[in-house]
């Protein structure tokens, strides 16, 4: 038995369903490696409280020739596969929500799926690549803009979301010096090494060394890569 089985059959325990919704997800999994399960209180708008499998990382979206991965979480009631689950945007503390016809001010993703779902027709597979292209129509987040520095003051630009290694981000309206000379959407995070360029994203850095190895900037190698902060 795998680890994400192992951890579901411990989260699912007090679930109606449990091997149903165990296939469901793994199912998931197979496909959509940034999403991991999780187990904690939900609040209900009534107030009231739940202990629930929450789906939580990102999906791939591709918007106007590039990947970006949006952050979600997917709830899952105990009584899943034969109810719908719970569907959010999560922005960080860098991204705003852009409320649309399929999203809420608070990142509820309402969609006709959603209040169709009926199992075995419905699951979280066809969800999931169903979020996909609607979000690839309409991202649901965006950057925070920035205030104009004042004289002689420098800010720091806000970017949509801290990556990890292969995600991007929405981009926003911000210093292009600051910017990753390949995406220009993410903010400078590492000086490759051995020639020192601070050049490019965390993600863009490790495609690069991947793809060809060389740095952007002189075609040097990349021997190492160092996690860089731009002062505020």
């Amino acid at each position: 038995m795998g680890s994400n089985e192992q951890i579901l059959k411990l989260y699912l325990s007090k679930y109606k369903c449990a091997d149903l919704a165990k296939q469901d997800i793994l199912g998931v999994f197979s496909q959509y490696k940034d999403l991991r399960p999780s187990h904690g209180p939900f609040i209900f708008n009534d107030g009231s409280r739940k202990n629930l499998v929450n789906l939580d990382g990102t999906i791939p979206i591709n918007y106007r020739g590039n990947t970006f991965n949006i952050p979600i979480g997917i709830f899952l009631l105990d009584t899943h596969p034969y109810n719908p689950p719970l569907v959010y945007v999560k922005p960080t503390n860098t991204m705003v929500i852009k409320q649309g016809p399929n999203v809420d001010g608070n990142g509820k993703v309402d969609l006709p799926y959603l209040h169709d779902w009926k199992y075995p027709d419905s699951d979280l597979l066809g969800l999931i690549q169903l979020l996909s292209i609607v979000f690839e129509e309409e991202p649901p987040v965006f950057a925070r803009s920035t205030s104009r520095p004042q004289l002689n003051q420098v800010s720091k630009p806000q970017y949509p979301y801290k990556e990890e290694a292969g995600h991007r981000s929405c981009a926003s309206t911000t210093d292009r010096r600051l910017l990753c000379t390949e995406c220009s959407l993410n903010p400078l995070e590492v000086t490759i090494q051995p020639c020192g360029h601070l050049a490019t994203c965390e993600s863009c850095c490790r495609r690069l060394k991947k793809q060809h190895n060389q740095c952007p900037i002189c075609r040097g190698p990349i021997d190492n890569v160092v996690r860089s902060f731009v002062p505020e």
